[in-house]
């Protein structure tokens, strides 16, 4: 294709490590056409990191929070889709991120003349629905999939653009009025647990027990095991300050710690509050979830575990991979050290307690060879 909207739809659904992944798609979209129309629908996520990361999109509608029936979430759709734009035509192109049949369809009962998705549905398939030729999804970064979506409206336009683009310019920041309140509120959390910013010379390090996904799935430490992790590393390396992050109440933020560097933060904001904290550190260590693609996005080292059915789509290096493609790369490149977890890797005590020994000796590992270096070259 090589298409030239003016009015584009872009349906951006997902959890949150998704929605990071999304970024540098929005920042090509609105550079490939700058002076389209953009409007976003969207859920919670997407309006959080929209105030971070301003003028991607002109319009946001959060369609996906509050909708009582399927008919009521279709007619907002529909209403964006047709009504949506300041000269008051119908979008000309959608822009599907996800790949629901049911939103599928009712993308293509709007009339609009183009729709793009990725879909393994060819019964679907009419003039107007552009799939996605076939990737490896499984064998390429997530985030090279949503690029894929733009190559497909006009790769041309594309490649004239990728190579001009500033990657940072895709990474939230904190600058505007509202962003650097909830940047000194973090800010003065820090302070209040004994790491002043305008004096402290050690490196931050977040440990992150909280995963929805790797949670339900079983791909997860106890939390537990997080606090217990963050006093042998605090013990270990005095030259740094950890952080353990929660949000509301649960009962491993009840256990003592005992390490003058470890701190627990508990979260009284929201994403946009973590999101601040994790642009502070140095390092996270954390399962597979939004936090460490947050991280890999801010150009953060990652320690990570993932399940292998993950691996390497969600792996936290997506915007270093990214930047390797352009001529001259406009990001530096952050390191992201990971487990692979298999189906089984907990089905007995020692199972689980060896896998857990060996994310404790990468962590040990990864904090020599990488974190502790950069801190001894910036101090000098």
């Amino acid at each position: 294709m090589k298409l030239n909207p003016q009015r584009i739809i872009v349906n951006a659904h997902s959890a949150l490590g998704d929605t990071m992944e999304y970024q540098p798609f929005f920042l090509m979209l609105r550079t490939m056409f700058p002076q389209a129309e953009i409007h976003c629908t969207c859920n919670q996520n997407t309006m959080l990191l929209a105030q971070l990361i301003p003028g991607r999109c002109d319009h946001y509608s959060p369609i996906w929070e509050g909708f009582k029936s399927q008919e009521e979430f279709n007619q907002r759709f529909i209403n964006c889709v047709n009504h949506g734009f300041s000269d008051g035509k119908p979008a000309d192109l959608i822009i599907l991120l996800d790949r629901r049949t049911a939103l599928i369809k009712l993308a293509l009962s709007t009339g609009c003349p183009h729709i793009v998705t990725f879909s393994y549905f060819p019964a679907l398939y009419t003039p107007r629905l552009h799939f996605l030729p076939w990737i490896p999804r499984k064998k390429i970064h997530e985030i090279f999939h949503y690029q894929h979506l733009l190559k497909c409206i006009n790769s041309e336009r594309y490649h004239a653009c990728f190579d001009q683009i500033d990657l940072n310019e895709a990474r939230p920041h904190f600058s505007d009025t509202q962003n650097a309140d909830i940047y000194h509120q973090v800010v003065s959390d820090l302070a209040g647990l004994g790491y002043d910013l305008k004096t402290e010379q050690r490196p931050l390090v977040i440990i992150n027990p909280l995963s929805g996904n790797s949670d339900r799935y079983g791909y997860n430490y106890q939390h537990e095991d997080y606090v217990r992790l963050g006093h042998e590393l605090a013990h270990a390396y005095p030259e740094l300050f950890f952080v353990i992050t929660c949000f509301g109440d649960h009962p491993f933020c009840h256990l003592p710690i005992t390490e003058s560097n470890l701190k627990l933060w508990q979260n009284q904001g929201n994403l946009t509050h973590l999101l601040a904290m994790i642009s502070l550190c140095a390092l996270i260590i954390v399962p597979s979830t939004g936090p460490a693609h947050a991280a890999d996005l801010m150009g953060k080292d990652v320690v990570e575990m993932m399940p292998d059915y993950d691996c390497p789509r969600w792996i936290a290096c997506g915007m270093g991979q990214l930047a390797a493609r352009q001529s001259k790369p406009s990001v530096a490149i952050n390191k992201c050290q990971y487990q692979i977890l298999l189906k089984d890797w907990k089905d007995t005590p020692e199972s689980y307690d060896q896998h857990y020994q060996e994310f404790v000796q990468m962590c040990h590992q990864f904090i020599k060879e990488r974190t502790l270096k950069l801190h001894v070259k910036t101090a000098h």
